[in-house]
């Protein structure tokens, strides 16, 4: 991603469908079939925040961690549209859950 702003907006994108996912995963009738789509997405999730993690590691306070979500740069190197996809992905299946 080349756009701070769009990479912001990606990442509240993502909080908002984890979130989602989340909460669709504690619901008593969650389907087995919904549980197996969530696991599927977050594994290809946790390879393309790999490099976000690391940042967040390395921030080393929490002033430097908030100037790198502000500026985009937590997220400097990852695809928008692998992040898209996954995200519609995540979306799906939230929303299969019943949580959307």
């Amino acid at each position: 991603m080349d756009d701070p702003k769009r990479e912001a907006e990606a990442a509240r994108a993502v909080a908002h469908a984890i979130g989602r996912i989340a909460k669709a995963a504690v619901a008593d009738d969650v389907d087995d079939e919904i549980d197996r789509a969530i696991d599927q997405v977050l594994s290809e999730w946790e390879p393309l925040m790999d490099g976000s993690v690391d940042s967040v590691r390395e921030a080393g306070d929490l002033a430097t961690l908030r100037r790198r979500i502000e500026d985009g740069s937590l997220f400097y190197g990852m695809d928008s549209d692998d992040v898209a996809r996954l995200l519609t992905n995540m979306t799906f299946s939230a929303d299969l859950s019943g949580a959307g």
